[in-house]
């Protein structure tokens, strides 16, 4: 993703009339063929995208978890009782 991000406008001036699965082909191509060492940077760049962002969603399932149900869901809960 980080790599399609920085390289997709190249492929679009190189190629202006192509259409977006086209340029998604030749980004994928592109991926494809790089050593893991060009790889690197973009695969760091990614996990700490991944952790941070794992951090976030955490953090907002626990607070989440903290609030009290609003009254819809609440009312959602009571009828699901009723029904069983």
């Amino acid at each position: 993703m980080q790599f399609s991000q920085k390289e997709r406008a190249v492929v679009k001036q190189e190629n202006p009339d192509m259409k977006v699965t086209e340029i998604s082909k030749v980004l994928g191509a592109r991926w494809r063929e790089m050593d893991d060492n060009d790889k690197a940077p973009f695969q760091k760049k990614a996990d700490k995208d991944k952790a941070r962002y794992q951090k976030e969603m955490a953090a907002y399932n626990a607070k989440k978890a903290a609030e009290p149900a609003s009254e819809e869901e609440e009312e959602e809960e009571e009828s699901d009782e009723e029904s069983d």
